[in-house]
């Protein structure tokens, strides 16, 4: 299954699988050691770090991908809020297997509540290098870090 970027709403947006991802290392903790030396891990209870899904050398004559593209403009968080739009999505993303994203309850898929901060693309004649969406999870539920 591709990649997914889901609305709250019910509607299901299937992406072009990214060829890759960035995602931060899996835990993010701290081990300390008290004055009596007891050893203590620190995990913040959020997690702040930015996720990107990345798209390369696409074609621009591609309606596939054009049609993705205006797709994704609209998941970007200020295009939301201008448009009176709830200003988050739910992202499930199943292609990698990294970054928590394919949480299931049963059968459901449990979506992940993100921002998406930025949309962007590089271009050169022929082709776009480069496609990327970056968001930040704000799902407080979301444990996988």
């Amino acid at each position: 299954m591709p990649n997914r970027l889901l609305h709250l709403h019910g509607a299901v947006d299937v992406l072009l699988p990214p060829p890759g991802v960035d995602y931060p290392e899996r835990r993010r903790v701290k081990v300390r050691e008290s004055v009596g030396g007891n050893v203590l891990v620190q995990r913040p209870s959020r997690d702040a770090r930015p996720r990107r899904w990345l798209w390369l050398t696409l074609p621009r004559r591609s309606d596939t991908y054009n049609t993705q593209w205006e797709l994704l403009l609209t998941f970007d968080y200020q295009y939301r809020v201008e448009n009176g739009v709830y200003p988050y999505v739910g992202v499930w993303e199943d292609e990698t297997g990294a970054g928590g994203f394919d949480r299931m309850d049963g059968a459901n898929r449990v979506l992940t509540l993100a921002k998406i901060v930025q949309v962007t693309r590089t271009a050169e004649p022929h082709y776009y290098p480069e496609t990327f969406v970056e968001f930040y999870v704000t799902d407080p539920t979301y444990t996988t870090f």
